[in-house]
């Protein structure tokens, strides 16, 4: 089993000897159920005037975050399907760049030539598949928590992960007016989130920004003001100093 296991679940375990096999399994139903599906469409003749949206809520990182399946800000948790295809989605292609589930309700309604509301949250990918990207965010914003934990926030660039988490305190509410630093990850060479970089002085800078960054997202969503409070720094032991971007 070890050779298909993603290199994070080989490195920290959780439940995943007990639990991988049913979620592969779990998989293969849901390929079977979506053909189906398909099927289903294909031979009534829908198929063609019929968007299909392909997506989940959360992820799966088999208790090696925390005592549970999810609510964290890791990819294994936040990275999730979102797949479109039908009419006007036909022939987009994959791409990589930074959406959110808040997006899906825009892209349907734009794609059925309805107007969307300004109060709604989220932007149309449609003209994503035309190459448009001008009004995606430079980043992806994530919250986390969910009711059963302390609130959690997070914000994702191409490279980097960046996330705060609020003290037992403010457990089930949906906001906090303190943030303690929990993670710093370089996605780009560390893609399974296994070095945590936040104590590393070497990229105060890169948390200095996101801090930032992170700060002004919420605001503009409507989050009430909050204090963010730095990582306490530790010895780099020799690691190599070299400049990041920020993106």
């Amino acid at each position: 089993m070890g050779k298909w296991l993603p290199p994070d679940l080989q490195a920290l375990g959780g439940s995943s000897a007990r639990d991988w096999a049913g979620y592969c399994a779990m998989i293969k139903r849901l390929d079977d159920a979506l053909g189906r599906l398909m099927d289903a469409l294909e031979s009534t003749g829908q198929a063609k005037n019929t968007v299909v949206a392909f997506i989940s809520d959360h992820g799966c990182h088999f208790k090696t975050r925390n005592a549970e399946y999810k609510r964290t800000p890791h990819e294994s948790s936040v990275r999730v399907p979102f797949a479109l295809w039908g009419p006007q989605w036909n022939g987009g292609g994959e791409h990589t760049c930074p959406v959110s589930l808040v997006d899906l309700v825009p892209s349907l309604l734009d794609c059925a030539g309805i107007n969307i509301p300004d109060s709604m949250q989220g932007v149309s990918l449609l003209p994503v598949i035309t190459g448009d990207r001008s009004r995606l965010p430079e980043d992806s914003f994530i919250q986390f928590g969910d009711g059963f934990l302390p609130p959690g926030r997070a914000l994702r660039t191409h490279r980097w992960k960046y996330a705060v988490g609020a003290d037992n305190l403010y457990q089930g509410k949906a906001h906090a007016q303190v943030y303690q630093e929990l993670c710093l990850y370089d996605l780009q060479t560390d893609p399974y989130e296994l070095s945590n970089l936040i104590n590393s002085p070497i990229h105060e800078v890169v948390r200095h920004e996101f801090r930032i960054r992170l700060k002004a997202r919420m605001r503009i969503i409507g989050e009430p003001p909050c204090e963010i409070i730095q990582a306490e720094t530790i010895d780099d032991g020799g690691l190599r100093t070299v400049d990041y971007p920020n993106t």
